[in-house]
């Protein structure tokens, strides 16, 4: 009789991995998504990116590195997201950028930016430059995140190790079943 491949430990660690690249891979709930606010892009509002990193993470992230550059009437950032990988144990890192334009008087130039920028214009700009960082670092680690939500073309995660197991458990027990039905 034929003998049957082994399931190592490593192969088990590496079906871990996949299904949790394959929760990672998933896209986010068509509720979840919002228009940008000119309406030509899809978005995910930062509650539902912490929510998820906390579900995923088991609470386990961080950002840290947060700096940040005016450019005339924009800010511009970047911050570094850890996650705790929940299988593994090891810390993940991911840099995250954005932008964001600090608000003015309408129809004002931008010559005329000290005098007719809004009084509480940073009160707002500051943490939704921080909140465009974070998703833009999350969406490196997977389409859960928003990944894809602007992309023509989409790849989707295929795992490798797991069909393979599944098919050894499957020949494993058509193998035992014929071996039980043998006569004696």
């Amino acid at each position: 009789m034929e003998q049957l491949a082994k399931i190592t430990p490593e192969m088990e660690m590496r079906v871990k991995l996949e299904n949790f690249l394959g929760a990672l891979s998933r896209q986010p709930s068509d509720k979840d998504v919002d228009k940008t606010p000119d309406g030509k892009a899809f978005t995910l509002p930062i509650d539902f990116v912490e929510t998820t990193l906390d579900e995923l993470f088991f609470g386990m992230w961080q950002t840290h590195s947060f700096t940040y550059n005016r450019e005339f009437n924009e800010l511009i950032g970047s911050l570094v997201l850890e996650v705790k990988h929940p299988i593994t144990g090891d810390w993940i890192k991911r840099m995250g950028a954005g932008g964001i334009i600090i608000m003015q008087d309408s129809g004002a130039t931008l010559d005329q930016f000290n005098s007719t920028k809004k009084k509480n214009a940073l009160d707002l700009s500051f943490p939704k430059l921080k909140a465009e960082c974070l998703k833009n670092a999350a969406q490196s680690l997977g389409n859960i995140f928003g990944r894809n939500l602007n992309r023509k073309k989409k790849d989707n995660y295929q795992p490798i190790v797991k069909p393979q197991v599944d098919r050894i458990k499957q020949l494993a027990q058509v193998t035992d079943g014929k071996e039980n039905n043998q006569p004696k």
